[in-house]
């Protein structure tokens, strides 16, 4: 089967999957916030940053590296399964002996438990890994869709029942940890006609492997710690109530990115990862996945700033106003994400994960001091400074492709020029509707009124100006 036909395949079951994940989460993530109140979700934003950031260094960067390498036998992979699982008991430890500590640095007891429980998901993770690996390597995504899906529906209905019965922020920890455990089950079930690990292990079998995934390693914690550096500072200075409304309008503006992109960059890796050493196709595969996230990412993320006001307590209910005003700061933070994201899967198929190391170590030192500085001015403040150093990391972004598959600026603001002036324009005509009608309705009709116009105006203005491309799409969808 052709590279093509893979990928298709590949983007198929991966969107499937991540779609239906996406309406499961929204749902869970609505239906808790009228069970569960803002101090929760702050309290299990903290909980994240810190299993996050755990889990960057849980496979010690060799799940890619074994995608990156094409020549790799059974006796490497078993190698890889008993030192992964033997990290894994190594880190639940750690995290164990540390959670006093951890719980210190955020100013919040009520963490130590929590850290107790989360840490077991770093024992039952391990076992799953290498099967995970395997199925994205031969690109088997439909076995992953189904796993993800069931796993995630899992999930979400026993987050959801701890809560109805007042399990407060546990339900949540309850839910992923269901999610986990199911998750690695099936991973094993399914993956064990590809691969059973053998008793065996052998230090020459790892090192290449390690050798790659230290950078890389390393890249994955200090990206994770400089993404997530808001959420440290405002928990530690502002406390976890105002942490939970910032994590909700967080969430929601980088909910398209966190759905969208793994579909593409799960499927994208593997292809450049084959194709390394050839620019032009590197060059030409990474337009074509910026065009499709701008043209879906975009246009989403403008439209629920518009929408806000009426979105977030109608959906979410009373005690969540201040997230309105977050969103809507945040809101081109998410689309510069959105579109600067995908940058890492050049990084790792040229093999220059080094890149990423350094470059993320000095968003990480950045992104420290000038939120430390910004958030005594308020949370706005912290979001404002988010933005504007989004958006200088992201014309250095552009650079280091330019530098790496020869990828002209100019070619790629040209690709995505269209879609976000169409996504702007689309915003324009939903926020006149807004304004112009909002004294008249009800909330909900309000808010389906404008979503509504806002689908129509897309559609229209993507067909005059870009319908052969949507059609060649369809055409290929269609055809594969």
């Amino acid at each position: 089967m052709s590279l093509l036909s893979l990928s298709i395949k590949g983007i198929k079951w991966t969107s499937i999957s991540f779609a239906s994940i996406t309406i499961l989460q929204f749902a869970q993530l609505t239906i808790l916030s009228h069970l569960l109140i803002p101090e929760d979700f702050g309290l299990m934003a903290m909980l994240t940053v810190i299993s996050g950031f755990i889990n960057r260094f849980a496979d010690m960067g060799i799940s890619n590296a074994i995608i990156h390498k094409q020549d790799i036998n059974t006796n490497h992979l078993s190698s890889l399964f008993w030192i992964n699982i033997v990290f894994g008991f190594i880190i639940f430890a750690v995290i164990c002996l540390c959670a006093p500590i951890l719980s210190r640095f955020f100013n919040e007891p009520r963490l130590i438990n929590l850290i107790y429980w989360i840490a077991i998901l770093f024992i039952i993770f391990p076992f799953g890994q290498l099967f995970q690996v395997l199925f994205q390597k031969k690109m088997s995504f439909k076995c992953l869709g189904i796993i993800d899906f069931l796993s995630a529906l899992l999930g979400v209905f026993v987050s959801i029942l701890f809560a109805f019965n007042d399990y407060g922020v546990m339900s949540m920890v309850f839910g992923t940890l269901v999610c986990s455990i199911f998750r690695t089950f099936m991973l094993i079930f399914m993956g064990w006609s590809l691969w059973q690990p053998g008793f065996h292990f052998a230090i020459k079998d790892i090192r290449p492997y390690i050798s790659f995934g230290l950078f890389q390693m390393g890249e994955k914690g200090i990206n994770y710690i400089s993404a997530n550096m808001d959420y440290i500072i405002i928990g530690i200075y502002l406390g976890p109530k105002i942490l939970g409304i910032y994590r909700l309008a967080y969430e929601l503006v980088i909910m398209p990115m966190q759905k969208l992109n793994p579909v593409l960059t799960s499927v994208a890796f593997p292809i450049f990862a084959i194709k390394q050493n050839d620019n032009a196709t590197l060059k030409k595969g990474y337009l074509a996945m910026i065009k499709a996230i701008a043209f879906i990412s975009t246009p989403l993320i403008i439209g629920l700033a518009v929408v806000a006001p009426v979105f977030v307590p109608m959906v979410f209910g009373p005690g969540w106003e201040q997230a309105v005003p977050l969103i809507r700061i945040l809101a081109l933070f998410g689309i510069l994400k959105a579109l600067f994201n995908p940058c890492g899967t050049i990084l790792l198929a040229k093999g220059r994960a080094d890149i990423g190391f350094y470059l993320n170590s000095m968003i990480l030192v950045i992104n420290t001091i000038v939120f430390i500085i910004a958030v005594k001015s308020g949370i706005n403040t912290v979001a404002w400074c988010f933005l504007l150093l989004t958006g200088i990391y992201s014309l250095l972004i552009v650079k280091i492709l330019n530098h790496l598959i020869d990828l002209h600026p100019l070619d790629f603001f040209k690709t995505i020029s269209l879609p976000i002036s169409i996504s702007i324009i689309m915003g324009f005509i939903v926020f006149c509707f807004y304004m112009l009608i909002f004294i008249h309705f009800s909330s909900a009709l309000l808010l389906f009124s404008a979503i509504f116009v806002g689908v129509l105006s897309f559609s229209i203005m993507c067909f005059v100006f870009q319908k052969d491309y949507f059609l060649q799409m369809l055409q290929i969808f269609r055809n594969r």
